[in-house]
């Protein structure tokens, strides 16, 4: 339920917006902001929410938390706005659009800087957007690339008005409570989020107790399953004697027992037998199975009592959930963990530059930075480095290749590029060592990416031109 153009015009009438500073700004969460302002005769706080549910700006007396970590558009608001002085604040129009005219810094120093601060309170649209006065953007709260709104873009809500519907007819809506429309709307406003807030609580409580009900009625049903089988451990008891019993018609090797029930003599049965083990050791073996069909049967139970318990008291906390009212309390009393998303392996992209010989890759690193990350994140032991002796540069990784031993073309290819990203590259030729990356050391506390080789091999190479445009795939000149 969003505030209408009406609405949103009486409440500015009550906020004496222009000539005041800007004096401080805070983002409380993910969707609203906090303007701290001060004039000659007040100071006062403009919260603005961009919460599709419920868009709003409104004068502030509640304290809110901050994060600690300040997010990305305040901090921008910080760095920009801050101190500056709103010269005008407009409606555009019977629109759900706010235009801050603000400008920072003296004429007589180091210039005037003038920027526009757009809050458009449109729903699912809504958005907070900083423009210098050609309305190129400079950042916005909510970065939309498919419409725009990106740092470069252009922000014209002229334009932006040409596809909108025809207007329905609006009116100031009655609020309970007394004081000025602002502060019914405050009122008003974080009532309904303490109520929303309440119900999705209770919910997501719900829900959370609902899951560990199935799980413990799913185990209940799998330990009653387990109880079943080890009700019968008499007849192991029973299997046990029988075969004890004709231990001297039995040898070893043998796969069933055929013999008479002590209940019914009549009635022949036959007991499975493991051939590898004597007769006496089956016998053993099948009294171990029912000492241990005993134990289990015992501990099933308990178990089974110990869940029936556990289902008990989710019962007794649904119905502590249901009557709470606080939405403070509930989060104390069910304290719920947000649910924790799989993990996906993060595809690093790779630094530097990539070229292919022979089916080899090779990595190329133009900066101190890259050649550091490359060396701790994309290549092993067992794979190639080369660099220009003498001169800084670049440091040039071939992958090794499993059962692959590395060609001598593919070794001069990289020596070439390692000569060409490097400050020695004018002289044409040059002396480049290699070695595996398992055979370097870092250095500490030194500058970042800086090795010491050992085992190293020297290669004294020209630069190829024909070969670095077969590397590249165009033409490279130095």
């Amino acid at each position: 339920m969003s505030l209408n153009w009406l609405e949103i015009n009486e409440i500015l009438a009550e906020i004496p917006i222009e000539g005041s500073f800007l004096r401080e700004f805070h983002q409380p969460d993910h969707h609203s902001l906090v303007f701290e302002l001060y004039n000659r005769s007040d100071k006062f706080k403009l919260f603005i929410s961009l919460d599709n549910r419920n868009c709003r700006l409104h004068l502030l007396e509640k304290k809110l938390s901050n994060p600690r970590t300040l997010p990305r558009f305040a901090a921008f608001l910080r760095a920009h706005l801050k101190c500056g002085k709103v010269k005008e604040c407009s409606q555009v129009g019977a629109e759900r659009i706010v235009k801050f005219s603000i400008t920072k810094g003296s004429p007589s120093e180091q210039g005037e800087r003038q920027y526009l601060l757009w809050i458009r309170l449109w729903g699912g649209a809504a958005n907070v957007i900083v423009t210098d006065i050609n309305n190129l953007i400079l950042d916005c709260f909510f970065r939309r690339p498919g419409k725009g709104e990106i740092t470069g873009g252009y922000y014209n809500p002229a334009e932006e008005l040409k596809e909108r519907r025809p207007k329905k007819e609006y009116s100031i809506r009655p609020l309970p409570g007394a004081g000025t429309f602002n502060e019914k709307i405050e009122a008003f406003y974080f009532a309904l989020a303490r109520d929303q807030q309440l119900r999705e609580l209770k919910d997501a409580i719900a829900q959370a107790l609902q899951d560990r009900e199935n799980r413990l009625l799913a185990s209940i049903e799998r330990l009653a399953r387990k109880k079943e089988e080890y009700e019968r451990f008499e007849q192991f008891k029973i299997q046990g004697d029988l075969i004890t019993s004709n231990l001297h018609a039995l040898r070893k090797g043998s796969k069933w027992l055929h013999t008479l029930s002590f209940e019914d003599p009549e009635r022949e049965i036959e007991i499975e037998l493991n051939p590898t083990l004597t007769p006496a050791q089956n016998a053993e073996w099948y009294y171990e199975k029912f000492r241990k069909a005993k134990r289990g049967n015992l501990r099933v139970e308990q178990e089974i009592n110990e869940l029936k318990q556990s289902l008990k008291e989710i019962e007794k906390k649904r119905l502590l959930a249901v009557n709470q009212e606080s939405p403070e309390k509930l989060k104390m009393l069910f304290p719920i963990r947000p649910k924790q998303q799989r993990k996906q392996d993060k595809v690093l992209s790779v630094p530097g530059l990539t070229y292919y010989s022979a089916g080899f890759r090779i990595l190329v690193g133009r900066t101190a930075q890259e050649n550091d990350t490359l060396l701790r994140k994309f290549v092993r032991g067992n794979d190639y480095w080369l660099h220009l002796r003498d001169y800084p540069g670049a440091y040039v990784f071939i992958k090794s290749r499993a059962g692959k031993s590395l060609p001598l073309e593919t070794l001069l290819d990289g020596a070439n590029l390692a000569l060409f990203y490097s400050k020695g590259r004018k002289s044409g030729s040059g002396d480049v060592y290699y070695t595996k990356v398992k055979y370097l050391r870092r250095v500490k506390h030194d500058r970042i990416g800086l090795v010491i080789p050992t085992q190293e091999k020297n290669l004294f190479v020209k630069l190829d031109q024909a070969r670095l445009e077969r590397l590249k795939g165009s033409d490279l000149t130095y």
